[in-house]
């Protein structure tokens, strides 16, 4: 490969990582996000003595793994009302669109937190919330760029988009091969037909569930397990592709849907995931979400600090 070819490689690939977006994707996310994280900590709340207070599991210094944050100190019971009606309130602020910037910092070191004081139920959600409130708190600043066609419109540059993309469909891809290197494939039906019924059960089992593994055809058990695998494992590429993008967000909506109807409590993990198909729909879509009967939430306020004009 010759320099030229090198460097013109190189230049695609920046060009793809930076390419500008409209801002009402960040807009619509951080809302969603922002419901997701309300969604999940709203559960806990109910019952704070057991989650933060002394009536709870918390592991002691001692007993935290060197890999984990100390245990922070947790807070008396007169605080608890304090600390949920400030919670609340915030993500008030945050949801109109008000001090986004600094309320993302807020909420990842409220996430950080939690990590550190619930590290027995704080998995794989929590720790995503860390790194999407991260993100969103380095989100570069807007720029108003005007078309060929004169139209003006705000814009982010893509690199914090390009994040979330990847880090979604890489967690889908490695969980595909994962399953492939574990439990889920079979020397005669090459998927183990049976793998989600068999999930579905134990831990994981609702009502709903509980008359499904009952009363569904196990053929249906077999299209999901197979669905499953080849979604997962091809999402990196299925995603990214134009002809392929919008049937892979439908299907992995359902198969979320799926997944939160009959697996206890991993609504809060398909929430988390579905909220990142936003960067994947088309920008006409998410400006006619954005501007459906000039909904405020989504919009980005002008300030002379966030925003200059690309003549």
């Amino acid at each position: 490969m010759t320099e030229d070819n090198t460097a013109s490689m190189l230049d695609r690939v920046l060009d793809w990582w930076f390419k500008p977006f409209a801002v009402q994707y960040i807009r619509i996310y951080e809302v969603l996000m922002c419901l997701t994280m309300v969604y999940y900590f709203g559960g806990y709340m109910t019952q704070m003595e057991w989650w933060i207070g002394d009536m709870g599991f918390h592991p002691s210094a001692a007993a935290t793994s060197s890999h984990y944050l100390p245990p922070p100190p947790r807070p008396s019971a007169e605080w608890f009302s304090p600390i949920v009606t400030t919670f609340y309130f915030l993500v008030g602020i945050y949801l109109i669109g008000y001090g986004r910037r600094i309320l993302n910092w807020v909420f990842f070191a409220l996430a950080v937190y939690v990590q550190a004081m619930d590290q027995p139920s704080a998995f794989t959600i929590n720790r995503m919330l860390i790194l999407y409130f991260f993100m969103l708190g380095l989100q570069p600043f807007t720029k108003t760029v005007t078309d060929v066609a004169g139209k003006s419109k705000e814009v982010v540059s893509g690199w914090i988009v390009r994040i979330i993309q990847l880090t979604l469909t890489i967690q889908y891809t490695a969980s595909g091969f994962c399953k492939m290197h574990g439990d889920w494939l079979d020397d005669r039906t090459l998927v183990r037909l049976n793998i989600v019924w068999t999930q579905s059960q134990g831990h994981y089992k609702n009502l709903i569930s509980a008359w499904a593994v009952n009363d569904l055809p196990m053929p249906i058990w077999g299209m999901l397990a197979v669905t499953t695998l080849v979604f997962e494992t091809g999402a990196v590429v299925f995603f990214f592709w134009k002809r392929t993008r919008l049937w892979t967000v439908f299907l992995g909506l359902m198969m979320h849907v799926a997944i939160a109807i009959l697996m206890k409590d991993l609504i809060y993990f398909s929430m988390q995931m579905m909220m990142a198909y936003v960067f994947f729909l088309p920008e006409n879509w998410v400006e006619r979400i954005a501007d459906w009967r000039n909904w405020n939430v989504f919009r980005s306020p002008k300030t002379a600090v966030d925003s200059f004009t690309d003549t």
